[in-house]
């Protein structure tokens, strides 16, 4: 759960994607998109629900700033991804606060419509949403010796603007401090394309 979400982004959230395929299956006004939304909340569910979910007690941390969540949550999980090869994770941020984020890769993206949708608990708006990963291979990495957090807006299924991303990193500033760099890039930004590359991210 993070602090200041309502605060800094005003309470302003972000609507579903009208012009994304697998958005319009999931939010659409019919049998279908009831039945998809009814089982992404069943699978919601099971990922985070505190006596059903697949996290147990002895996984939950109490993060004090950037370096506790790279060291106790995402250093755990570098050997996820094929060999050579840097993790990825979904994420969404939500108005209760909570984000949700998990590993995501090319090659568990085709399992689900929208990763993004079911965690955001087939909710039709949020407060952001995208995609993270630690850059520890690029030459400002070689440089300072320090990871850097990268994270995006990049969400098919939400869609969020460029315009709010200087909110996003405000936000995750004011939960995890400022001693590791946090870089909040839009998808089309090249930048976040040479560092996708360079960190050989799956």
């Amino acid at each position: 759960r993070l602090f200041m979400v309502n605060e800094i982004f005003n309470e302003e959230t972000c609507g579903w994607n009208r012009d994304y395929p697998a958005a319009q299956k999931i939010f659409g006004d019919n049998a279908q998109g009831k039945a998809i939304r009814e089982i992404l909340r069943q699978e919601h569910s099971l990922l985070y629900h505190e006596e059903d979910s697949f996290c147990k007690p002895d996984q939950i941390y109490l993060l004090y700033d950037l370096r506790d969540f790279v060291d106790n949550i995402l250093s755990k999980f570098a050997n996820s991804a094929s060999e050579g090869m840097s993790v990825r994770w979904t994420y969404v941020i939500l108005p209760t606060s909570c984000m949700y984020f998990s590993i995501t890769s090319k090659k568990t993206a085709q399992d689900f419509l929208s990763k993004h949708a079911l965690h955001a608990n087939a909710s039709s708006s949020v407060v952001y949403a995208g995609e993270f990963f630690l850059d520890t291979k690029s030459k400002r990495y070689e440089e300072t010796g320090k990871p850097a957090f990268i994270i995006d807006n990049n969400s098919g299924t939400f869609g969020p603007t460029k315009e709010k991303l200087p909110k996003l990193k405000a936000l995750l500033e004011a939960n995890f401090g400022t001693e590791l760099p946090i870089m909040t890039l839009d998808r089309e930004d090249p930048l976040l394309e040479e560092l996708f590359n360079v960190n050989n991210v799956e």
